[in-house]
Order: structure tokens, then C-alpha cells, then sequence
């Protein structure tokens, strides 16, 4: 199971392609902060959130705010997702184009 079945499983909404997130998380409404929006990002390589206004959460503590979980179920659920590979980064050098300083 990855981060976006486990989500699903537990009733959580998330939202993909918008304004607010980055690629390679999932935007959430926070549940510890509550601001409106999708200030929660939940990144789906590595199983983690990050809140634009309240910082970082652990998987497990999400499930536990956003699903209600006992916080024992929610270490039990967030052990056994599968962290997806993440996209490889290019390397290499920046070749500006001709007249940029």
C-alpha cells in the first residue's frame, strides 16, 4: 500500500494538481492548524507532512488528526506503507543563454 491507498482507505481527501503543492506531495486541509486551504503536503516518496504554517508532521500523527485513528493503529498503518521511488534529479551544468551575465 502507498501513501494515496492509505488515504483513501481512511477517508482522507487530498488533492493532487493544485495551486498549493508541489510535485511529489499531496495537499490536505490541516487538521492541527486549520487553515483554509491545502496548507498540509503529505509527500508521497518519502511518507511525511509538511504545513506551510505549523511545520512538520510524521504519517502517523496525520492519520490520527485527519482519520481519528488511536495513535496505535495510525504507527501500525504508516509502518506498512510502501514509499514510492522518487523521480531521479538531473545533474549536469547550467549553460545560460549567450548575453545573460
Amino acid at each position: 500500500m502507498n501513501v494515496k491507498e492509505l488515504l483513501d482507505q481512511h477517508g482522507i481527501r487530498y488533492v493532487e494538481n493544485h495551486k498549493d503543492v508541489r510535485q511529489g506531495f499531496l495537499g490536505l486541509a490541516c487538521a492541527f492548524c486549520n487553515h483554509s486551504g491545502y496548507y498540509l503536503g503529505v509527500n508521497i516518496h518519502k511518507g511525511y507532512g509538511s504545513c506551510w504554517a505549523c511545520g512538520w508532521h510524521s504519517l502517523a500523527d496525520i492519520l490520527v488528526a485527519c482519520a481519528g485513528l488511536p495513535l496505535r493503529d495510525a504507527i501500525a498503518a504508516a509502518k506498512g506503507v510502501a514509499r514510492l521511488p522518487a523521480a531521479p534529479r538531473l545533474l549536469g551544468k547550467l549553460k545560460p543563454p549567450a548575453g545573460v551575465g
